[in-house]
């Protein structure tokens, strides 16, 4: 069973294992680091190794010094670290904000602002993001389901997300480049062949 671990953005290992204890109510025992991080300070529970973070230190009372031994090297049972993010996630929902829980393909965060999304490298294999349903039910939403070119009302059968900067040339799922057009609309928007 993987060991779990709370991240924290600090350089500062003393400020990190307090934090953990008031947070969790537990004792750290072990501190995690990279080898080329610059810390401010030492803390006897520090370890260096390659598998943490960058910029982040991240503290468990799971595991101890000894599990990692001489080298330093996280033990096959805590190969993946599980991360628990430092904040709790807001309870109410602002601008941007999804409805549903949707997670990001890279590192598995909650996606708490579609108008942060980056671009997703998958879709010129033609794969879809996996938070994309869930940006596609926010943009209809927030588009009042009209289409945004003839203000025609739209169903979510009869609509279709379009990217304002095509996703061909770098355009990013963020909501700010994403827009509801009726379907009519989008064949005009981005013809099928490059002739038409």
């Amino acid at each position: 069973m993987p060991i779990t671990y709370r991240m924290y953005l600090t350089r500062d290992p003393k400020v990190a294992a307090r934090a953990y204890e008031e947070r969790t109510g537990q004792v750290p025992t072990m501190i995690l680091a990279r080898p080329e991080a610059e810390l401010k300070g030492d803390h006897p529970l520090l370890i260096r190794n390659r598998t943490s973070p960058f910029g982040a230190l991240l503290v468990t009372h799971e595991g101890t010094v000894p599990d990692f031994g001489e080298t330093g090297s996280l033990p096959a049972h805590a190969w993946i670290p599980t991360l628990v993010p430092d904040r709790e996630r807001p309870k109410t929902r602002g601008r941007g904000r999804p409805k549903s829980e949707c997670r990001c393909p890279m590192c598995d965060a909650p996606v708490l602002d579609f108008n942060r999304l980056g671009f997703w490298w998958g879709w010129q294999y033609g794969i879809r993001p996996p938070y994309w349903d869930g940006l596609v039910d926010y943009i209809l939403s927030r588009d009042g389901y009209r289409c945004l070119s003839c203000h025609k009302q739209v169903t979510s059968m009869t609509a279709t997300v379009h990217h304002i900067l095509p996703k061909e040339d770098g355009g990013l799922d963020s909501a700010r480049n994403l827009q509801t057009l009726c379907q009519g609309c989008h064949t005009d928007a981005k013809p099928i062949m490059d002739e038409q």
